[in-house]
């Protein structure tokens, strides 16, 4: 499809546009393309054009029984006739029939061949991979990678595999029997599931296309949705969490499952909130398929160690990644091993990798001396590191009774308390972080910042974090945790339904920390409150624009919203600067059709 066939760009063609005034396209098609034509200057004009072509093309009334008595009189005309020339029947019909043969003959022979048009061979370009997954036939599977159509590929156990598709995001999930997918040529998007999970959100297709998942008792087709699809010991389960899926199963009719709904072998249903939850997460691994990126390649010695980037979980090893250039944090760990934490360099078209070593706690314990306070203290660390939190609190009972100094044992009770913390039991940790918060030196300080740490996040209470976060930062003004303590205290202040004093707090902190690590948040954090609370999108535009144009990872989502707030002030050339800023920084973005249809941007060659 060439760019002229559109009428503007991120917009229908003129085809599909004659095929919705014949009625000729699906329902769910249908409603999607009325919506945009009503709000389209450009798609109005059109099918304006398109519905006075048909009725200018539609033949005259004709008047009441005029053809019936036309017929009437043919034949009374032919049964005069047929007696007199009944015997001229055999030879003309003779004649005719082999000046028929003849003519399709001449045509058949010399007429130029018109080839059979089939959907485009898509190919799939793997965006990310974590944990172990091959290609049938052999052949690296890693970030950027490409399938080829009729190409199988295998997911093991608790891998995941995230690939793009044509329009769609495909997550293949191994879960606890690994998956084994199959991409399939054709004029049909076809994927052959034979076992696991796919997870598929697919933009809205090109007329006359559709996007077929197959298994061996179940045909999934859709137009455009999010969906997934599990193949396992029971059957296929289909679950929709948005647009329309259509399920086909051997032996029965076809069901319909709208978005919210999954049907297993039970019948529909509520879609379960885990699917749900997967659904949501489709895609939002960190990396950076739309601009220029790097590949991020992790290895561990252990198998299944889990990956954190940038503090998000990512899956597990060995990892191959598109990821954005620059620096990310990376964490490896793996249960009864020390986990691994270091500062990664990703350069733009470059592969870095990455081989973790996590040492196993048992060597960690046979390598470090027993005698002396301090070695118990780092005994019972690395238990909490491995996960042995019991093994930890006994550890610590046992330095308590020994004689040690002071500093030891604050920090000792500062282990024990976040070891608590670990264990889900945040109310025994604040006690003991306010008995160290009444001391002195940095052990007090640490325990004042873990203590409203602990309120906020355990324990879910922002008025009596926000009084901590006072505390702290009145107790240590010129704290090594300051920068951070007067963000958290603006966001636990807002969470208070305390809003001009967040405001008023997070307005201090990106004034003092302009390139502070929660510059785009505490931006964020301001724009949405004067926006959504207090109604003033003139301020909100200021911080949704130093975040849009700052061009960090938020600077999408801040730039659509900035749009948004200068369109509700009819300040539209500047609204339209920012729809263009936003499709420059993500051009299929999920607000791009939003930003094109506002921006009114169109291709070269469309009218």
């Amino acid at each position: 499809m060439s760019a002229a066939d559109l009428v503007h760009a991120g917009g229908p063609t003129r085809e599909v546009l004659f095929d919705l005034a014949a009625g000729r396209v699906h329902a769910e098609t249908a409603v999607w393309l009325e919506q945009h034509v009503s709000g389209c200057v450009l798609c109005q004009h059109l099918m304006a054009r398109i519905t006075a072509a048909r009725e200018a093309l539609e033949p005259p009334a004709e008047t009441p029984f005029a053809r019936q008595r036309h017929i009437a009189e043919v034949q009374h005309r032919l049964q005069a006739r047929r007696a007199d020339r009944r015997w001229l029947l055999f030879p003309i019909a003779s004649a005719a029939f082999a000046a028929i043969t003849a003519l399709v003959f001449i045509v058949t022979r010399h007429a130029p061949r018109t080839p059979t048009t089939l959907a485009p061979q898509l190919g799939c370009t793997i965006l990310a991979r974590a944990g172990e997954a091959s290609l049938e036939g052999g052949g690296k599977l890693g970030a950027g990678a490409s399938l080829a159509a009729g190409q199988a590929m295998t997911a093991q156990v608790h891998a995941r595999v995230l690939a793009r598709w044509g329009e769609a995001t495909v997550e293949v999930e191994g879960g606890e029997t690994g998956a084994r997918v199959r991409w399939e040529a054709g004029a049909e998007r076809r994927l052959h599931l034979e076992r696991g999970r796919v997870l598929i959100d697919v933009n809205p297709l090109p007329a006359g296309a559709t996007l077929a998942v197959v298994t061996d008792d179940a045909r999934v087709t859709v137009h455009g949705t999010r969906f997934l699809v599990e193949k396992g010991e029971h059957g296929t389960t289909v679950a929709c969490d948005r647009g329309l899926v259509r399920v086909a199963s051997r032996g029965a009719s076809a069901v319909d499952v709208a978005a919210g709904s999954r049907l297993a072998s039970g019948g529909v249903e509520p879609i379960a909130s885990d699917e749900a939850t997967a659904l949501d997460r489709i895609g939002r691994w960190p990396s950076a398929p739309e601009r220029a990126s790097g590949t991020l390649e992790v290895l561990a010695d252990v198998a299944a160690a889990e990956i954190v980037v940038d503090g998000e979980p990512v899956g597990v090893a060995p990892l191959s990644i598109s990821i954005a250039p620059g620096t990310h944090k990376l964490h490896v760990s793996a249960p009864g091993r020390l986990p691994v934490e270091q500062t990664v360099e990703v350069a733009a078209d470059v592969t870095t990798t990455v081989r973790a070593e996590l040492r196993s706690i048992l060597e960690e314990e046979t390598t470090t001396p027993r005698r002396g306070a301090p070695d118990l203290l780092a005994q019972a660390r690395a238990l909490v590191f491995s996960g042995s939190y019991e093994r930890a609190l006994a550890v610590l009972a046992q330095l308590r009774r020994k004689s040690a100094p002071a500093p030891v044992l604050a920090r000792a009770t500062l282990l024990e308390a976040q070891t608590y913390r670990l264990q889900r039991r945040p109310e025994q940790a604040l006690a003991l972080f306010e008995r160290v918060a009444r001391g002195s030196g940095h052990e007090a300080e640490q325990a004042r910042y873990l203590l409203a740490q602990t309120l906020a996040r355990d324990l879910s209470d922002p008025k009596r974090a926000t009084a901590a976060w006072q505390a702290a930062l009145k107790r240590f003004p010129h704290g090594m945790f300051h920068e951070e303590e007067i963000y958290r205290l603006g966001e636990t202040q807002l969470a208070a339904e305390q809003t001009l004093e967040g405001i008023r707090t997070l307005s201090h902190y990106v004034k003092d920390f302009p390139k502070g690590s929660h510059a785009e948040d505490a931006h964020l954090l301001v724009a949405s409150a004067e926006r959504d609370r207090l109604n003033d999108c003139a301020e909100a535009v200021v911080h949704f624009r130093a975040v849009a144009t700052a061009g960090g990872r938020r600077a999408p989502q801040a730039s659509i919203a900035e749009a948004r707030c200068l369109r509700s002030l009819g300040r539209l050339p500047e609204a339209r600067t920012a729809y263009l800023r936003y499709l420059s920084q993500a051009p299929r973005g999920r607000f791009a059709d939003e930003a094109r249809a506002q921006a009114q941007v169109r291709r070269p060659g469309v009218d």
